[in-house]
């Protein structure tokens, strides 16, 4: 018998599976990219509704398995990698409708939304995760789950809950709880897509004392005086005294916008 050697939890229930692939809203002129298929359930119920799945296991012994059950289904490719090392933008010059989907890796579901979201050709995403994650992910400024992933998948997205998971939908069953989200890109300019990088970074400023008011991390951060930081943070409408859960997306990119215009 297998063993996951990357602390797989595969999903047993075929309602949640069809449940999981109708919230892709998938057509015939479709490519779908799904992320760590694993015994191949989803990918099962994807391949006749879709142009191309491209399908993309970490796992040796199960892409071998996958290769073999859907071998002759000719629109299903089954690449073992991680898609984290996946050079996914020699792939996606190739096709114009591009959605993702993927029962998540716990251990790496952030830095797989952030690479997934990031790109320019997606349309459609839906992700299953640790619910505790998708409640991050969903939150807005005043919660206490607001933070860095809040911000970085809402800046690529509006993220929506579908619904969630019981734990013992999985084998073996995780200790947690799971959640299905839906993502659908947003426009950005591309003024804003060229400083996204230096706004995640002042997020990250920000939140690595989250507890303090927001002028005291970033003086930190950017080497700033704080009488100066305090004018530049209310033109951006933001009051200094204010912790970083209580800023909004809009208000840090308007910040980013004019630290840039400083430099």
């Amino acid at each position: 018998m297998h063993k996951p050697k990357f602390s797989q939890h595969y999903l047993i229930d075929k309602t949640v599976a069809e449940n999981v692939v109708k919230g892709g809203s998938f057509t015939p002129e479709d490519t779908v990219i799904e992320i760590g298929p694993g015994k191949g359930v989803l990918t099962a119920l994807i391949a006749p509704q879709v142009n191309k799945l491209v399908c993309l296991e970490i796992d040796t012994y199960l892409t071998r398995r996958l290769q073999e059950k859907f071998k002759d289904q000719t629109n299903i490719e089954i690449i073992e990698t991680d898609f984290l090392d996946w050079p996914i933008r020699n792939f996606k010059s190739q096709i114009s409708n591009l959605k993702f989907i993927s029962n998540l890796p716990y251990s790496v579901t952030s830095p797989i939304i952030r690479k997934a979201l990031s790109n320019k050709s997606w349309t459609t995403a839906v992700f299953m995760m640790q619910k505790e994650v998708g409640e991050r992910i969903l939150s807005g400024p005043g919660s206490r789950d607001y933070g860095f992933l809040s911000i970085c998948t809402q800046f690529y997205s509006v993220p929506e809950k579908l619904f969630n998971v019981s734990s013992s939908c999985f084998d073996p069953v995780p200790d947690v709880e799971s959640i299905v989200l839906k993502f659908t890109r947003k426009k950005i300019s591309v003024k804003d897509r060229a400083i996204a990088g230096k706004m995640f970074e002042l997020v990250k400023a920000a939140f690595s004392q989250r507890r303090k008011t927001i002028i005291n991390p970033l003086s930190d951060a950017l080497n700033f005086p704080k009488t100066e930081l305090t004018q530049i943070l209310h033109k951006a409408g933001i009051d200094p005294s204010l912790r970083p859960e209580a800023v909004s997306l809009v208000q840090f990119l308007e910040l980013t916008r004019l630290l840039a215009n400083k430099s």
